[in-house]
């Protein structure tokens, strides 16, 4: 993009998208996970600029005080043992690693109803993205943006209350 409106000039960096999954600690011990994750995972189609990382993220106090504290955040969270993100630097690139993602890991293994996106990392064009970044909680975000914003003036393009 630099070179058409700054002729000689030197790209430093690409625009990135975001995209995630998130897999439960059942998932992750049970006795044909690391074959069916190997699987999976390689089966993802990604450019060789783009960047897979997964991450251990579960544990401590997010996992011990799931039960006790009173949030919106997605209860997904609060069961994730691994994360996998996908760094992208196109739209049709994390679109079509998001795709891959989705039907060959997360949806196919647990379900989009089970476990999610982490809202950091989420993919900007995830169908049905309320859902996949607040489960549950979505209901109780929307409650409270209609009573600080009953007109409606903050809006986001995909996120609480897009859907007004």
């Amino acid at each position: 993009m630099s070179t058409l409106f700054l002729k000689g000039a030197w790209p430093t960096g690409d625009a990135t998208l975001l995209a995630s999954g998130l897999y439960s600690r059942d998932l992750m011990i049970s006795q044909d996970s690391p074959e069916r994750l190997t699987n999976a995972w390689k089966s993802l189609r990604y450019d060789p600029r783009q960047a897979l990382a997964g991450c251990v993220v579960a544990g401590g106090a997010v996992t011990t005080n799931g039960d006790i504290i009173s949030s919106a955040k997605n209860y997904f969270a609060y069961d994730t043992l691994k994360k996998l993100e996908c760094q992208c630097n196109s739209q049709r690139a994390a679109c079509s690693c998001q795709k891959h993602h989705r039907s060959g890991t997360a949806d196919h293994f647990e379900g989009t109803d089970q476990m999610g996106a982490y809202v950091n990392e989420a993919f900007a064009y995830e169908p049905d993205i309320q859902t996949s970044l607040w489960g549950n909680g979505y209901s109780r975000l929307y409650r409270i943006k209609q009573v600080v914003d009953p007109t409606g003036l903050f809006i986001v393009r995909r996120g609480v209350g897009s859907e007004d």
